[in-house]
């Protein structure tokens, strides 16, 4: 769990029980916007939101790219 200030418990990566996976990686852009969202929540937002698939989740997130600095996202569904 991230233990940044106003990024707390946000993660890099997780599994949860319903075999949900994510997993994230930062790049450096040229200026990091220091008012961006944490990325960390990106992670557990998806594991914790037991009706969203992947598909739908990845979608969600790149019309919202926009709101964090750089990142890759991944997420699977193990069933």
């Amino acid at each position: 769990l991230d233990l940044e200030y106003g990024k707390e418990g946000g993660s890099w990566l997780g599994i949860s029980k319903r075999g949900k996976l994510a997993a994230i990686t930062n790049y450096m852009e040229g200026h990091p916007n220091p008012n961006a969202q944490g990325r960390g929540f990106l992670v557990s937002n998806y594991l914790m939101d037991k009706d969203v698939d992947s598909y739908s989740y990845l979608k969600k997130i790149s019309a919202e790219g926009h709101l964090y600095n750089g990142f890759n996202l991944i997420t699977a569904e193990f069933k």
